[in-house]
């Protein structure tokens, strides 16, 4: 009967609805998750099309009815030089120096800028401008806005037009002169009409110099209203010379005449309409800025070492870069370019002579340090609140950048001079920008750089330990999960902003990454190593604010929406921001997000915490860390709890040692612990209040995996390294080969971090040396001195005609084997043995360590053993097929069947064999012309040509690379840091049908075009 009466109920309804409403076609129905309703957006436009620069006669020709803008077209038949380029901005602004380069002589310079704007309507609309110098504005081909005038300074939104736009897509035009000759700035938005739009800039100061006086501008308007404005001149180190205060808009004359000559600032400020300080700096420099760049870059070749020799060559370079390499006193803009190098160095030698110096209120410290892995000279920006003293603790926020294509040597990173930060200013912090090596995805030496950074600071700078925060975008995003998740103890709380990736749910695929699922355990335990999430649970006492745009195209944001379901699942403490519309670009967040780091406080001594690592060197929570593993390639885990003072309950698995450092609070009064491990009571003494746990060590091995002692192969670059070159073998052909071998891993280095290794002879390497790097031994005990005297504690051999590791022997010919182990010289470094059968077989060894084009490494293995048979063009491969064998070591350093894995005999012995020349080889001009063509790689077409004899390989977005021949049929790159091998493949009446290329941990095809 009930239900019943509830159908009939349903029936009424509908019935009800249908005839009192429209048809449902014409309903537009909100989607459940909605987004919230504004009257327009207030976005800026940030995809441009680009064409400059351009004299002024050609830019006022431009008739916008005959441009057709496309990427790489050129801008005019009869200007071939300059052509449009695709450009998306990061930021609200988009600055043409960077894009067109900085002004070498004072002749005006013109651009030309389209771009696409869409509306769901026609109708009015208001432009948006933000422009210094004369600007034309055309929408759809007619002349909207023009200004012949410049502009004192440049604001955003400075300028309000309204225009008639069409329903879809509209077509803009932008014809921009140039009036600042360091910055070239412009942006547009569209906004509704008569919308009310928050000014960015609260004021808009500048200068005007003239002999011994200069006037200091407050703001582009007059506000009297409005909160005064203090204007102060500051000169190296701080020294105050002039102070005033000014109505808004008023301007502050200043004698400049008894001034000495260097590098000045003027810090302007006021409080915004709700009583916020607001900072603007501008630069200045009194006297000759190119004589004073001179006497910089001439201390900077003076014959000094270390740290201060290092930075003042840093500023040298970058005076160099800001200059074009002239220092000549008529070059525009001159002061301006090189005010912050200049000013850097007054500063820095006011510190070698301990007066005031960079560490000031405001102050900008450029931190350095040696970097014991390569013996470099490393170097993280510091920005001091305006407020700053040794007499209070301050936050610290570590901000990590993005990745940078480019991968450029540091002088030319991104703001690498500049010295202000708005986050220290605005939020009273401490604001540290690590560079993390550059392109190191902020594993390996990035990790270390980012913690040693840290170090630094706390040693210089009065930090609080319990209001250090962490946060970085894309793969500083990337880097915030991994390091705050490694090292959790350190942080208050962490916001990672669109970074992260989890081969579970990405679409990323790339030269590190399978692009394959993993299909056993060993696969899953490599992937799951690369995860950005990998130590998630080690986060439960780190509170977590992730912030991700819906619509980015670069990471995807299902890996946050991963990482934060996850940890909500478990209970933590994580905010989830999902932005919509947003892409991978400037999300304007974060002076929020400090704001939400700043209501944090570091748990020093929680109760409990939970440990989930691929590695030792990662397992470490708060006051557990772990010592020792069970097995290797397989996750460690734990939960701990100290139950009461000095009693602790801890479930593990896959631990076999680990360390308690109990806060006092949770010690107890006993110099010992009670202990439930994994349900089993025991008693551990306290050493310095350090408990050291651990099972019966095998007691037939000398060594046991530890925290900075575990492998794979890329670790030993977390270590102090030194390059061993091998130069005692008999056969010359080896002997060129290993320096062959030696010279790619130079390039390699150069190529990613501009830095030359250590790098000796075997008969010069001494006891002291192998006391105090890890050696990378380049050369079996036939070819290098060091190998042979180390040998007798490294578990292999070589011989002509077969590899032995650890007891289990290879029958192979012209291979190669790779192993890293222990040194039996010196704790906590290692030894790396690249030791071949022939000259042949060490031509198949090839760094990889890391990847350059990405700062990751690909080696997941202890030891290797390669030779030259590759499968089949296009075949479906088993990844184990590709070596003969390979394997990690157990937890004890020894091989066993278990973790070794061996390609299958019948299958490799099908594919062909690849035999390089051993002798230097020179193609013939005719084979040479049977390789040009087109090549067909699935995502992009390479292009081979003939040059004087050379053949070189043309690949989009990437300069022509030569390839030098190695054999028949056989190269490989010379430009390319890697060095790659490239096999051109023959049919059977041999002709080449397409070439195969070695690259990035993995081999790929391209089938040559007709």
């Amino acid at each position: 009967m009930h239900n019943l009466l509830a159908a009939a109920f349903l029936l009424f309804v509908s019935t009800l609805w249908s005839a009192h409403s429209a048809p449902l076609d014409a309903v537009e129905i909100e989607p459940a998750r909605r987004d919230i309703w504004s009257r327009g957006s207030e976005r800026f436009h940030k995809q441009w099309l680009i064409a400059g620069t351009l004299s002024p006669d050609v830019a006022n020709r431009i008739d916008p009815t005959t441009l057709k803008p496309a990427d790489g077209q050129a801008f005019d038949p009869d200007m071939a030089n300059v052509r449009w380029r695709a450009h998306t901005s990061w930021s609200a602004i988009t600055d043409l120096n960077p894009i067109l380069g900085a002004p070498s002589n004072g002749d005006r310079r013109n651009a030309v800028v389209a771009g696409t704007v869409s509306r769901a309507h026609a109708g009015a609309a208001d432009l948006s401008i933000g422009a210094q110098g004369p600007i034309t504005v055309w929408l759809n081909g007619k002349r909207v806005h023009e200004r012949t005038s410049s502009y004192a300074a440049f604001a955003r939104d400075s300028e309000r037009v309204t225009v008639q736009m069409r329903q879809g897509d509209n077509a803009l035009l932008l014809r921009l002169e140039q009036v600042d000759p360091n910055a070239w700035p412009f942006t547009l938005r569209i906004v509704e009409p008569g919308a009310l739009i928050e000014r960015p800039e609260v004021i808009v100061p500048y200068l005007r110099d003239s002999s011994d006086q200069l006037e200091v501008h407050t703001n582009l308007t007059v506000d009297s209203a409005a909160a005064p404005v203090e204007v102060t001149a500051l000169g190296a180190g701080g020294r105050v010379f002039a102070s005033r205060t000014v109505a808004r808009g008023a301007s502050v004359t200043l004698d400049t005449s008894t001034w000495p000559a260097g590098a000045y600032e003027f810090r302007v400020a006021t409080r915004d309409a709700w009583d916020k300080s607001y900072l603007v700096h501008l630069p200045w420099y009194k006297g000759d800025a190119a004589a004073a760049a001179q006497r910089l870059i001439d201390a900077a070749e003076a014959p000094t070492d270390g740290v201060y020799s290092a930075h003042l060559q840093l500023l040298a370079q970058i005076v160099r870069d800001r200059t074009n390499g002239q220092l000549n006193a008529a070059l525009p803009g001159l002061a301006a370019r090189i005010h912050s190098p200049l000013l850097e160095y007054e500063e820095i030698e006011l510190d070698r002579a301990q007066r005031a110096g960079s560490v000031r209120p405001g102050g900008f410290v450029r931190l350095g340090y040696v970097d014991e892995s390569d013996g470099s000279v490393q170097f993280c920006r510091a920005y001091l609140p305006p407020d700053y003293s040794d007499a209070q603790r301050w936050p610290l926020v570590l901000s990590l950048h993005g990745y940078n294509p480019e991968n450029p040597p540091l002088h030319r990173w991104w703001s690498v001079d500049q010295r202000h930060s708005d986050f220290a200013e605005r939020k009273h912090i401490i604001y540290i920008e690590p560079h993390g090596r550059g392109n190191a995805q902020y594993l390996g030496i990035g990790e270390r750089d980012v913690l040693r950074c840290l170090q630094e600071a706390k040693a210089r700078f009065a930090v609080d330990d319990d209001r250090v925060y962490l946060t970085g975008e894309s793969m500083g995003g990337h880097g915030t999960w991994a390091i705050a998740s490694r090292h959790p103890q350190l942080f208050a709380a962490a916001a990672p902003v669109f970074g992260g990736w989890d081969f579970r749910v990405s679409t990323i695929r790339g030269p590190s990454l399978s692009e394959n699922q993993p299909g056993n355990a060993r696969e899953f335990y490599i992937q799951e190593r690369r995860s950005s999430f990998a130590n998630a649970e080690n986060l439960l006492n780190v509170p977590l604010l992730v912030i991700h745009g819906d619509s980015d195209a670069t990471v995807s944001v299902e890996n946050s929406r991963h990482a934060t379901q996850m940890l909500q699942r478990w209970g933590y403490d994580v905010r989830y921001w999902e932005m919509p519309g947003w892409g991978h670009e400037d999300l304007q967040q974060r002076l929020n997000l400090i704001d939400w780091l700043l209501e944090h406080r570091r748990n020093a001594a929680p109760r409990r915490v939970r440990l989930r690592s691929t590695d030792l060197s990662g397992a470490r929570a708060h006051w557990l860390e772990a010592r020792a593993m069970e097995e290797p390639e397989r996750v460690i885990r734990a939960e701990a709890e100290v139950v009461k003072p000095g009693l602790v309950r801890i479930d593990s698995e896959n631990l076999a040692a680990f360390d308690l450092t109990l806060p006092a609070s949770l010690r107890g009064s006993a110099q010992e612990l009670e202990l439930v491990w994994n349900g089993k009571s025991q008693r551990a003494q306290l050493d310095n209040g350090v408990a050291r746990i651990v099972t019966s060590p095998n007691k037939a091995h000398e060594f046991r995996k530890r925290p900075g002692l575990e492998g794979p192969i890329p670790d030993i670059l977390s270590t102090p390294f030194m390059v061993v070159l091998g130069t005692t073998s008999r056969d010359p052909h080896m002997r060129r080969s290993i320096e062959e071998r030696a010279r790619d891993l130079q390039d390699v280095w150069l190529a990613w971090q501009y830095q030359p290794l250590r790098l000796k002879q075997d008969v010069e390497v001494t006891a002291d040396d192998e006391r105090a790097y890890s050696l990378i031994l380049l050369g079996g005990a036939d070819a290098n001195a060091v190998t042979r005297r180390l040998g007798k504690h490294l578990p292999m051999s070589v011989s002509a005609n077969s590899i032995e590791v650890d007891g289990k022997r290879w029958q192979v010919k012209d291979a190669v084997l790779q192993m890293i182990y222990p040194s039996s010289r010196a704790d906590h470094r290692y030894v790396f043995v690249v030791a071949a059968t022939s000259a042949t077989g060490m031509h198949f060894w090839k760094p990889e360590f890391v990847e350059p084009s990405i700062g990751v490494g690909f080696m997941a293995s202890d030891w290797t053993i390669r030779d030259g048979r590759r499968p089949p063009p296009e075949a479906t491969v088993n990844p184990r097929d590709r070596d003969v064998a390979s394997g990690v070591f157990d937890a004890n350093w020894r091989r066993a069947d278990r973790w070794t894995v061996e390609g299958d005999t019948a299958i490799r012995s099908a594919w062909r064999l690849r035999r390089p020349a051993v002798e230097p080889y020179t193609p013939s001009p005719e084979s040479l012309e049977t390789y040009r063509g087109e090549y067909d790689f699935g995502q992009f077409v390479a292009t081979l040509s003939v040059d004087d004899g050379e053949l070189i390989a043309h690949v989009p977005s990437q300069a022509p690379l030569p390839l030098e021949p190695k054999g028949p049929n056989l190269f490989r790159t010379l430009a390319y840091p890697t060095k790659d091998a490239i096999e051109f493949i023959m049919d059977a009446t041999g002709a080449v049908v397409g070439a195969e290329v070695d690259t990035q941990g993995r081999t790929i095809f391209g089938k040559k075009m007709k």
